[in-house]
């Protein structure tokens, strides 16, 4: 298996769509709804893989991105649902959940973009900024998929808790 941008992208295009999938029915009035026993809502997971995109992969393997930092409460972002938020300050987020997933989309589309013009010889090398996990490039890249797949089996307990099926998109039941 070639790891080149057409993978990178449809892994994560994949993983973004399971999580999307797992959101898209449950009403506005339950994105700040935090069910008993699991720490976390809606606001919160999206967020939180929206800023994780921002850095890893973005920043760890791309560099920072002027344009989105414009565009983009970045350090609001990072405060409210970066590694180690509180899921219960949520509330506090100052924009709508549309424009909270308009957000995700930008992000993601520039994680897409830059995939196209990426050096492929780089993967062995080390992030461009320090990550928690990923000691190369790859492992960055790696990492945020898979981050992401792991927040969509929170998203499913999300769900079910809330009171709709564990399934995605499902009736409520």
């Amino acid at each position: 298996m070639e790891l080149n941008a057409a993978y990178y992208q449809q892994q994560i295009r994949f993983a973004r769509g399971m999580c999307k999938r797992l959101w898209q029915d449950i009403p506005e009035n339950q994105w700040h709804e935090t069910p008993a026993g699991l720490d976390t809502n809606l606001t919160w997971q999206v967020g939180h893989l929206l800023i994780s995109q921002y850095f890893a992969p973005v920043v760890t393997v791309f560099g920072s991105q002027a344009d989105i930092k414009e565009q983009l409460p970045v350090k609001e972002y990072a405060m409210l649902f970066g590694l180690g938020s509180d899921p219960s300050q949520s509330q506090q987020f100052s924009r709508s959940r549309e424009t909270l997933l308009a957000d995700l989309d930008l992000v993601e589309a520039r994680t897409l973009a830059l995939l196209d013009d990426y050096d492929f010889t780089k993967l062995g090398e080390e992030p461009l900024r320090a990550h928690p996990v990923g000691t190369t490039q790859q492992a960055c890249l790696d990492w945020s998929i898979q981050h992401e797949m792991w927040h969509a089996g929170q998203l499913a307990m999300l769900r079910k808790a809330l009171g709709h099926s564990s399934v995605f998109g499902g009736d409520k039941g």
